[in-house]
């Protein structure tokens, strides 16, 4: 793109310069999802159009208003946007002789414009179904590009048939594109009540993946394939619970989430960009032992060979309820300790509709208004849709881990009603979970205190309330492999810094050191946690899921459960420092109680749902006083104190049902 600056680029270069930045741009948003990108992309597609009419090149404006086409269809999904991108299409078609290499392709590609309006227009489907005729008929049949013509048709005709010409294809030309086809022949089975034609796409998908894994050595092909086995495999999970059968319905999910987890934490850990022959073989090392039945129940992950050290804990004495969507519905699904399992299906919790929640919440986030109403919306309707029929299937002492598969990991579960003050745990790291994460061991505390311009005494309350659990140094490190080092032998560590979610992908999270150095999950997975610390993150979206990706498996708490962490406390979206700082102060007035982060964490949420600003002040008036007799000032209390009076609106964040929802504890 720097090129098109340059003033000695001819001008008869420039077309096609601007058209493959435009592509380069395509091709960020695909792996990216972020529309910033797309934006921009068809912005340039434009000029390019523009510029090549005015150059005369008719080869070249043909293949630029081809690909001007394509982006203006995924920029514009609707009815006035497709017929904009059908008539450039058109126009690059009629530049295209009968005998040009180039003609089957765009064909091709004008197919799908077509099959894409046949959703909000039936009647297309006839000219859909004519073009991908057209286009196949002059395809060689082992051509790699053939499948997803197949596919292609497949979607507008309908027919099973098509679907497995469509996946045997995919099978041997493109592993990847396996998953896609098996997940949609496997819905059109669905759609056309035949359950067992359904499971039977649904695993020929799921086999592919033993192709495809080996060879993922970037994280952008990882994020590819989870990306994929994501929907095949919440399908095969709600198909398998529809017909009965529990205990395969969560195991379907437990191998995923364990293959992704290990495999790619691990990948992670040996540097996710070398292509080096080494880690490809300690790729493989690992794909063979996870196919040989991976770990026994306390296996560690560092017994394979070439591998480093991976935090694997027991898995006893706990129930695990996964919450999987997909467009036919949902369910949850419970393990018990015993390793049966039970499952309620959840009709109305079909993908639309939690995908819907999860818009309206980030909508109203993003906007900064509504966010209070926003969440109290989505409380009630996972109060009635997913809490009532999962504590239907777990006993009420019971352990219970929730697995938020897909665009559930995106909802405050805790905002449901029934399940608040009930110890839950979410399982952000696959296998690398314990059963009950053990209170803190008895030691030193450190409190990493970013630098703001604005109520800068807040952030110091944090630190003085970790003070009153355990003694407590505050950490000035700047740089993030210090900062690791500083904190690798303490009990608990307290964020109290900015974070920011890494939009493009989870690995990306970060939070800032004092500095405003950033400190990234694909850092802390390389460090050394190995005495086990409770992690508090006062910081905003440090649990916010990849949106391209919607899971927990990766960002910083999953990141830092694999260096060696027992839990990580961390809110989902942005937080003010006030509430932060109350939460703080009154979750390790609990965790001083006994029992572990979860159980403090529910009573503290449970607390300050139903407190006022008489009850916080008080309960904070009793803190101070007791620090003071003990000789340590507290500054940043007395500060919050007068923040919660002054600021009567914060008493509606704690209290309207949003803000003490946002925390979670992750293991």
């Amino acid at each position: 793109m720097r090129l098109l600056d340059e003033s000695f680029v001819p001008d008869e270069h420039r077309p096609m310069i601007t058209s493959n930045a435009a592509q380069g741009l395509r091709e960020l948003y695909e792996v990216t999802l972020d529309r910033a990108y797309l934006r921009e992309a068809v912005a340039r597609h434009r000029t390019a159009v523009r510029l090549a009419r005015r150059a005369g090149d008719q080869d070249r404006l043909a293949m630029i208003l081809q690909h001007a086409g394509i982006a203006t269809r995924l920029w514009r999904p609707h009815r006035a946007g497709i017929h904009a991108a059908i008539a450039l299409q058109e126009e690059a078609l009629a530049l295209t002789g009968p005998t040009d290499i180039h003609r089957p392709g765009r064909v091709g590609s004008l197919a799908w414009s077509w099959h894409d309006l046949t959703r909000l227009d039936p009647n297309a489907a006839t000219t859909a179904i004519a073009l991908f005729d057209e286009a196949l008929a002059a395809t060689p049949r082992d051509s790699s590009g053939r499948p997803g013509l197949l596919l292609g048709r497949a979607g507008v005709t309908r027919r099973l048939a098509d679907f497995d010409e469509a996946l045997a294809g995919f099978l041997r030309y493109e592993p990847i594109g396996a998953l896609g086809a098996a997940c949609e022949g496997a819905l059109q089975a669905v759609r056309d009540g035949d359950d067992a034609r359904a499971l039977d796409f649904c695993h020929h998908g799921l086999e592919a993946l033993g192709v495809i894994l080996p060879g993922q050595l970037l994280r952008r092909d990882q994020r590819s394939w989870q990306k994929h086995a994501e929907s095949l495999t919440a399908l095969t999970a709600l198909l398998h619970a529809r017909a009965g059968d529990p205990v395969a319905a969560t195991r379907v999910v437990d191998v995923l989430r364990g293959r992704e987890s290990r495999l790619l934490s691990a990948a992670a850990q040996l540097d996710p960009e070398d292509a080096d022959p080494r880690v490809r073989a300690a790729r493989k090392a690992v794909q063979a032992w996870l196919d040989r039945g991976g770990p026994a129940t306390d296996e560690p992950l560092d017994r394979v060979p070439g591998l480093p050290p991976v935090h694997i804990a027991t898995r006893r004495d706990r129930h695990t309820a996964y919450l999987v969507c997909e467009e036919p519905g949902g369910a949850v699904l419970v393990t018990y300790p015993d390793g049966t399992a039970g499952v309620r299906l959840l009709p109305e919790v079909t993908l639309d509709a939690v995908t819907r929640q999860r818009r309206r919440l980030r909508r109203a986030y993003d906007r900064r208004t509504g966010l209070p109403a926003a969440v109290a919306r989505c409380g009630r309707w996972l109060n009635r849709a997913v809490a009532r029929p999962l504590l239907d299937l777990v006993p009420t002492d019971a352990p219970l881990v929730v697995v938020p598969c897909g665009p559930f990991a995106d909802l405050p579960l805790v905002a449901a009603r029934r399940l608040l003050g009930r110890p839950l745990l979410l399982a952000a790291s696959g296998h690398a979970t314990a059963a009950v994460p053990p209170p803190p061991v008895p030691g030193s505390a450190v409190a990493v205190l970013g630098t703001t311009s604005r109520i800068n005494f807040l952030r110091t309350a944090e630190a003085e309330s970790l003070s009153r659990y355990a003694p407590t140094t505050i950490v000035a490190e700047r740089e993030p492999a210090a900062a690791l080092a500083a904190i690798k032998d303490s009990s608990v560590v307290h964020f109290s810094t900015h974070g920011v979610a890494g939009r493009a992908d989870a690995v990306e999270t970060a939070v800032y050191l004092p500095g405003g150095e950033a400190l990234r999950a694909s850092e802390i997975l390389r460090a050394d946690l190995s005495a086990g610390p409770l992690i508090f993150l006062a910081s905003c979206e440090t649990t916010s899921p990849d949106p391209s990706l919607p899971d927990q498996t990766f960002g910083p708490p999953a990141a830092f459960l694999h260096a060696g962490a027992t839990a990580v406390v961390a809110p989902l979206l942005s937080v003010s420092e006030d509430v932060s700082a109350l939460m703080a102060a009154r979750f390790y007035h609990e965790l001083s109680g006994g029992g572990g982060p979860h159980e403090a964490l529910a009573r503290a949420q449970k607390w300050l749902s139903g407190s006022g600003i008489g009850d916080q002040c008080a309960f904070l008036g009793e803190v101070i006083t007791a620090a003071e007799s003990a000789g340590e000032p507290v500054p940043g209390l007395r500060c919050l104190v007068r923040a919660i009076r002054e600021h009567p609106e914060r008493h509606a964040e704690l209290t309207g049902g949003w803000a003490w929802a946002l925390f979670t504890v992750s293991i």
